[in-house]
């Protein structure tokens, strides 16, 4: 069998290592938005993961594959890359909307139980639970659970595009707002998400047209 030209050969590790690293970056979002989605039990198939792994893993292989000189390799991989960041940004915004959901069930687990869940990004959550009994002290583990879902929701936009900006960003984790600020908060956080989406898609007809 005739041996690869030295160029393919050099290559061929570059361009497995560069799929690795970047196929997993491009999904660390989907990954974060499972943990969110079993909590709430929004369950999704298997079968989308495996896609949406091998389309992060494919644009990177080609991007590898084109030369640098070649005339489609820019619009290809610009194109690319803002319908992977469109995606991203849509499973952001269906997070944000699952944590919204999980605050306004545990805001109701509370008042039927005769408390009130007014700050619950609050820094300060050890002195509002003084003096509660064990039962009491149960309702906590599912605020706890939001809080870090919510603070690693936040990271991750924060990381992932550092030129997005809401008020649900800016107040950040932990927050002294109030419950009803932090639920619109994150209803507003979720729409910005969808409209910064939005505008990459349109972005791409643009540089098609």
């Amino acid at each position: 069998m005739d041996k690869l030209p030295e160029s393919i050969r050099e290559l061929r590790p570059h361009a497995a290592w560069d799929l690795i690293k970047e196929a997993f970056k491009l999904m660390l979002p989907f990954l974060a938005g499972l943990g969110i989605r079993e909590w709430v039990n929004n369950h999704t198939t298997a079968v989308m993961w495996l896609a949406a792994f091998v389309v992060c893993a494919g644009v990177v292989f080609f991007d590898r594959l084109i030369p640098t000189s070649h005339p489609i390799r820019k619009p290809f991989t610009e194109s690319w890359l803002l319908i992977g960041n469109s995606a991203v940004l849509e499973d952001y915004a269906d997070q944000a909307d699952a944590l919204s959901g999980m605050l306004e069930g545990i805001w109701h687990h509370w008042d039927r139980a005769g408390k009130k869940l007014t700050h619950p990004l609050t820094a300060d959550l050890g002195n509002q639970i003084t003096g509660w009994s064990q039962q009491e002290l149960n309702l906590t583990h599912e605020l706890l659970d939001f809080r870090a879902l919510y603070g690693q929701h936040l990271a991750l936009v924060r990381l992932r595009f550092q030129e997005f900006s809401s008020t649900a960003i800016i107040d950040g984790y932990p927050s002294g707002d109030e419950y009803v600020a932090v639920k619109m908060n994150i209803s507003n956080h979720a729409a910005f998400l969808r409209e910064y989406a939005r505008q990459l898609r349109a972005s791409i007809v643009m540089q098609q047209a």
